[in-house]
């Protein structure tokens, strides 16, 4: 096996392939990187079709915008593009979307976690706090409440970086 298969981190209870080093560096790249990016970057992981491309459509001009249909993809998403943002529905095929809000915030604590979902169960709402997410939108939503999440980031990013604190 080369280094690059051997995993950074011990492994987590989910079943998402853990970081490999060569990915760990591209991350590390990336976090450099992220004060001076123009536009945020953000990761859609939706499992309906229908709502990725909603929110894909909100998204155009923006944002550099990824899409991802399940938690896995979502992942591998994440880990190649190191998004600012992720806007995450709770019910997705397989793994859901708690379980990746979970893997992103150990990975990553700062990445800027919103759930987009039709869910408002107290259950949910509570295991998303216990995830430290940072936004829940609840189905149907509107353009402005997705705007307020990334004006929220916006404002948490400026007031780190203002200070001379690095995110």
């Amino acid at each position: 096996m080369t280094s690059d298969d051997t995993p950074a981190k011990p492994a987590c209870t989910d079943d998402l392939p853990d970081i490999t080093p060569k990915q760990l560096l591209v991350m590390e790249k990336l976090e450099r990187t992220k004060h001076v990016r123009k536009r945020p970057v953000i990761l859609v992981v939706e499992d309906q079709a229908f709502s990725r491309k909603l929110l894909f459509n909100m998204l155009i001009g923006i944002s550099e915008t990824y899409l991802a249909a399940d938690a896995h993809e979502g992942w591998q998403c994440y880990l190649d593009n190191y998004p600012d943002i992720v806007f995450l529905d709770i019910e997705l095929n397989g793994l859901d979307g708690h379980a990746l809000a979970k893997r992103i915030k150990r990975t990553a604590p700062d990445t800027f976690i919103a759930m987009v979902t039709g869910n408002n169960s107290i259950d949910d709402i509570n295991a998303a706090k216990s995830n430290r997410v940072d936004g829940y939108i609840v189905k149907p939503y509107s353009k402005q409440k997705i705007l307020q999440c990334i004006e929220k980031y916006q404002a948490i990013k400026k007031a780190i970086y203002s200070s001379g604190g690095k995110k």
